[in-house]
């Protein structure tokens, strides 16, 4: 027979990957300006509380975006002369800018700052924000509950289906777990961009723990 258990609990840290992004016609230049974004930003949580160990590089990327062509290209014997008349000039560079992204996974181990430190990072100069995922940062207690009730379903189902078939339950042959869950939200996050000038609302709901086991038992 197999069981099913679950338990609640409030997350107590919260995860966010956030970064910055700058454009410029030249990949220096937007770089140096996606450095500087990212060191005010890092340098805004740090002051609301979160810890250097928990600030962690995730990405970095440099790409140049194409413009498109402002004018459809000439058509007809035009369009041939002018590839003709251009023979041997240089290539003209393709129009466009770069794009640098730099990225950051934080770890918010006070909840009761999380509005704050979001609001720091934001006006500091975050302007990517990718989502929060909140977690139970030791969910064995959760897990050891979500067990007992798999197991205690699992029996009660056993002793249902023997009583129904009318022959008597048996010890127990084996046990297996089948495997825990990932702790799941029930809750929402409130999160609006606009909001970069005040703490930003959240809400961390609840987190469920589950838990499935098999058991086996002889018929006596």
């Amino acid at each position: 027979m197999s069981g099913h258990g679950e338990a609640q609990g409030a997350p107590d840290i919260a995860r966010i990957t956030l970064g910055v992004e700058a454009r410029a016609q030249h990949a220096a230049e937007a770089t140096e300006q996606a450095n500087q974004q990212m060191a005010a930003v890092v340098a805004a949580v740090h002051q609301s509380g979160v810890a250097a160990a928990d600030v962690r590089t995730q990405n970095f990327s440099i790409n140049f975006e194409q413009q498109p062509e402002p004018y459809p290209p000439v058509p007809g014997p035009e369009r041939a002369e002018k590839a003709e008349a251009g023979k041997g000039a240089p290539a003209e560079s393709p129009r466009g800018f770069y794009r640098v992204s730099n990225t950051v996974l934080m770890t918010v181990r006070d909840l009761g700052k999380l509005g704050a430190v979001l609001g720091a990072a934001t006006r500091a100069g975050a302007n990517n924000v990718w989502g929060i995922e909140f977690e139970i940062e030791d969910p064995s207690q959760l897990e050891a509950a979500a067990r007992r009730e798999a197991v205690a379903e699992a029996r009660a189902r056993a002793e249902q289906l023997a009583a129904l078939a009318g022959v008597k339950l048996g010890r127990l042959v084996s046990l297996a777990e089948l495997g825990a869950g990932t702790p799941m939200a029930r809750g929402g996050l409130g999160f609006d961009m606009k909001a970069a000038q005040s703490d930003v609302p959240v809400q961390g709901g609840q987190l469920t723990v589950s838990q499935d086991v098999q058991l086996v038992f002889s018929i006596e």
